[in-house]
Protein backbone atom coordinates (compact mmCIF):
# COMPACT_ATOMS: atom_id res chain seq x y z
CA UNK A 1 0.00 0.00 0.00
CA UNK A 2 3.19 2.38 0.83
CA UNK A 3 4.89 1.59 -2.63
CA UNK A 4 1.62 2.57 -4.15
CA UNK A 5 0.95 5.61 -2.85
CA UNK A 6 5.01 6.45 -3.50
CA UNK A 7 4.04 5.44 -7.16
CA UNK A 8 0.83 8.19 -7.03
CA UNK A 9 3.13 10.51 -5.77
CA UNK A 10 5.49 10.05 -8.32
CA UNK A 11 2.81 9.61 -11.55
CA UNK A 12 1.33 12.73 -10.20
CA UNK A 13 4.78 15.09 -10.39
CA UNK A 14 5.41 15.53 -6.90
CA UNK A 15 8.49 13.76 -7.27
CA UNK A 16 10.79 14.89 -4.01
CA UNK A 17 7.63 13.86 -2.05
CA UNK A 18 7.87 10.64 -2.79
CA UNK A 19 11.53 10.46 -2.82
CA UNK A 20 11.73 11.37 0.61
CA UNK A 21 8.96 8.69 1.50
CA UNK A 22 10.79 6.20 -0.55
CA UNK A 23 13.62 6.82 2.10
CA UNK A 24 11.60 6.67 4.65
CA UNK A 25 9.79 3.73 3.72
CA UNK A 26 13.50 2.03 2.29
CA UNK A 27 15.17 2.70 6.00
CA UNK A 28 12.02 0.92 7.50
CA UNK A 29 12.50 -2.17 5.77
CA UNK A 30 16.28 -2.73 6.12
CA UNK A 31 15.86 -1.53 9.96
CA UNK A 32 13.52 -4.31 10.14
CA UNK A 33 15.50 -6.84 8.36
CA UNK A 34 18.26 -5.87 10.77
CA UNK A 35 16.92 -5.79 14.28
CA UNK A 36 15.27 -9.17 13.59
CA UNK A 37 18.03 -10.67 13.82
CA UNK A 38 19.05 -9.08 17.37
CA UNK A 39 17.31 -9.84 20.77
CA UNK A 40 17.73 -6.47 22.38
CA UNK A 41 18.02 -3.08 20.42
CA UNK A 42 18.06 0.53 22.50
CA UNK A 43 14.78 1.92 23.42
CA UNK A 44 15.90 4.81 21.27
CA UNK A 45 16.52 2.52 18.34
CA UNK A 46 12.99 0.74 19.07
CA UNK A 47 11.26 4.33 19.19
CA UNK A 48 12.95 5.68 15.70
CA UNK A 49 11.43 2.71 14.15
CA UNK A 50 8.12 3.17 15.55
CA UNK A 51 8.12 6.85 14.62
CA UNK A 52 8.91 5.85 11.10
CA UNK A 53 6.52 3.49 10.84
CA UNK A 54 3.64 5.97 12.48
CA UNK A 55 4.71 9.00 9.39
CA UNK A 56 4.74 6.28 6.88
CA UNK A 57 1.19 4.95 7.73
CA UNK A 58 0.49 8.77 8.19
CA UNK A 59 1.38 10.30 4.85
CA UNK A 60 0.90 7.62 2.75
CA UNK A 61 -2.00 5.43 3.76
CA UNK A 62 -3.99 7.06 6.58
CA UNK A 63 -4.47 11.24 6.36
CA UNK A 64 -6.65 10.64 9.15
CA UNK A 65 -4.47 9.08 11.46
CA UNK A 66 -2.49 11.49 14.39
CA UNK A 67 -0.04 9.80 16.82
CA UNK A 68 1.66 10.28 19.71
CA UNK A 69 4.84 9.08 21.76
CA UNK A 70 4.98 9.83 25.42
CA UNK A 71 8.09 8.83 27.40
CA UNK A 72 8.64 9.53 31.17
CA UNK A 73 11.29 11.73 32.09
CA UNK A 74 13.66 9.29 34.12
CA UNK A 75 13.71 6.58 30.96
CA UNK A 76 16.69 6.80 29.39
CA UNK A 77 15.96 5.69 25.93
CA UNK A 78 19.95 5.65 24.47
CA UNK A 79 21.30 3.14 27.81
CA UNK A 80 17.83 0.93 28.20
CA UNK A 81 17.16 -1.70 25.65
CA UNK A 82 14.14 -3.80 24.88
CA UNK A 83 13.22 -6.71 22.89
CA UNK A 84 13.83 -5.56 19.00
CA UNK A 85 9.98 -4.72 17.95
CA UNK A 86 8.03 -5.44 20.24
CA UNK A 87 5.80 -2.46 20.28
CA UNK A 88 4.94 -2.29 16.82
CA UNK A 89 2.56 -4.85 16.43
CA UNK A 90 0.40 -3.97 18.76
CA UNK A 91 0.46 -0.13 17.12
CA UNK A 92 -0.27 -1.81 13.77
CA UNK A 93 -3.20 -4.22 15.72
CA UNK A 94 -4.30 -0.69 16.42
CA UNK A 95 -4.16 1.05 13.53
CA UNK A 96 -5.67 -2.37 11.14
CA UNK A 97 -8.35 -3.42 13.49
CA UNK A 98 -9.63 0.08 15.04
CA UNK A 99 -8.78 2.96 13.25
CA UNK A 100 -8.53 2.29 9.45
CA UNK A 101 -12.30 2.57 9.07
CA UNK A 102 -12.72 5.84 10.54
CA UNK A 103 -13.26 8.94 8.83
CA UNK A 104 -11.53 11.62 10.16
CA UNK A 105 -9.88 12.28 13.99
CA UNK A 106 -7.96 8.46 14.38
CA UNK A 107 -5.76 8.98 17.31
CA UNK A 108 -2.61 6.02 18.41
CA UNK A 109 -1.22 6.93 22.01
CA UNK A 110 1.67 5.40 22.73
CA UNK A 111 3.15 5.78 26.71
CA UNK A 112 6.33 4.45 28.06
CA UNK A 113 6.10 4.48 31.71
CA UNK A 114 9.20 3.33 33.93
CA UNK A 115 7.67 1.17 36.74
CA UNK A 116 11.34 -0.01 38.10
CA UNK A 117 15.01 -0.87 37.16
CA UNK A 118 13.48 -4.29 35.21
CA UNK A 119 10.28 -3.01 33.81
CA UNK A 120 8.58 -0.28 31.35
CA UNK A 121 5.21 -0.38 31.06
CA UNK A 122 4.25 -0.25 27.58
CA UNK A 123 0.55 1.50 27.03
CA UNK A 124 -0.87 1.84 23.12
CA UNK A 125 -4.36 3.33 23.17
CA UNK A 126 -6.83 4.05 20.16
CA UNK A 127 -10.09 5.82 19.78
CA UNK A 128 -11.28 3.30 17.34
CA UNK A 129 -13.99 1.19 16.46
CA UNK A 130 -13.55 -0.66 19.21
CA UNK A 131 -12.85 -4.88 19.48
CA UNK A 132 -16.65 -5.87 19.09
CA UNK A 133 -17.00 -3.89 16.30
CA UNK A 134 -13.87 -4.61 14.37
CA UNK A 135 -15.04 -8.77 14.78
CA UNK A 136 -17.66 -7.72 12.68
CA UNK A 137 -14.78 -6.47 9.88
CA UNK A 138 -12.94 -9.50 10.49
CA UNK A 139 -10.57 -10.49 7.55
CA UNK A 140 -7.65 -13.16 6.98
CA UNK A 141 -5.16 -10.20 7.09
CA UNK A 142 -6.45 -9.28 10.63
CA UNK A 143 -6.17 -12.62 11.75
CA UNK A 144 -2.79 -13.03 10.70
CA UNK A 145 -1.80 -9.44 12.50
CA UNK A 146 -3.85 -11.45 15.65
CA UNK A 147 -1.17 -14.34 15.28
CA UNK A 148 1.40 -11.23 14.95
CA UNK A 149 0.96 -10.57 18.64
CA UNK A 150 0.89 -13.97 20.01
CA UNK A 151 4.16 -14.32 18.47
CA UNK A 152 4.93 -10.99 20.59
CA UNK A 153 3.42 -12.75 23.68
CA UNK A 154 5.73 -15.68 23.28
CA UNK A 155 9.21 -13.84 22.89
CA UNK A 156 8.15 -12.04 25.66
CA UNK A 157 7.55 -15.31 27.67
CA UNK A 158 10.61 -16.91 26.12
CA UNK A 159 12.85 -13.79 27.25
CA UNK A 160 11.06 -14.16 31.10
CA UNK A 161 12.27 -17.59 31.32
CA UNK A 162 13.72 -17.38 34.67
CA UNK A 163 12.80 -14.35 35.99
CA UNK A 164 10.69 -13.64 38.64
CA UNK A 165 8.21 -11.30 36.58
CA UNK A 166 5.39 -12.67 34.11
CA UNK A 167 4.49 -11.83 30.58
CA UNK A 168 1.85 -9.14 31.70
CA UNK A 169 -0.22 -7.97 27.91
CA UNK A 170 -3.68 -6.92 28.54
CA UNK A 171 -6.19 -5.52 26.54
CA UNK A 172 -8.93 -3.54 28.09
CA UNK A 173 -12.09 -2.24 25.94
CA UNK A 174 -12.46 1.79 26.05
CA UNK A 175 -16.38 2.91 26.57
CA UNK A 176 -18.15 6.31 26.54
CA UNK A 177 -20.71 7.70 29.35
CA UNK A 178 -23.14 6.09 26.92
CA UNK A 179 -21.47 2.92 27.09
CA UNK A 180 -20.50 3.35 23.30
CA UNK A 181 -17.20 1.90 22.25
CA UNK A 182 -14.62 4.85 21.94
CA UNK A 183 -11.03 2.61 21.26
CA UNK A 184 -9.07 0.56 22.85
CA UNK A 185 -6.03 0.11 25.10
CA UNK A 186 -3.48 -2.28 25.19
CA UNK A 187 -0.77 -2.23 28.49
CA UNK A 188 2.47 -4.36 28.21
CA UNK A 189 5.04 -4.84 30.66
CA UNK A 190 8.27 -5.37 28.55
CA UNK A 191 11.76 -6.28 30.55
CA UNK A 192 14.60 -3.70 29.94
CA UNK A 193 18.85 -4.24 30.19
CA UNK A 194 21.13 -2.16 30.32
CA UNK A 195 23.08 -1.80 26.75
CA UNK A 196 26.61 0.25 28.25
CA UNK A 197 27.19 -4.01 30.04
CA UNK A 198 27.18 -5.13 26.61
CA UNK A 199 25.25 -8.22 28.28
CA UNK A 200 21.59 -8.99 26.73
CA UNK A 201 20.98 -10.71 30.18
CA UNK A 202 22.52 -7.91 32.78
CA UNK A 203 19.82 -5.67 34.54
CA UNK A 204 20.13 -2.36 34.82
Amino acid sequence: NALNAIQNYITSDNSSFAASYLAKFSKLMRKSLEYSDLEYISLEQELEFLKNYLDINQKLRFDQLNYSIEVDDEIEEDIMGVPSMIVQPYVENAIEHGLRTKKSGAIVKVILRLLNQKTILCIVEDNGIGRDAAAEHQSQYQEHKSKGTRITEDRLRLLNQGNEMKVYVETIDLYDHEGLARGTRVEIKIPIINMLKGNAQAPL
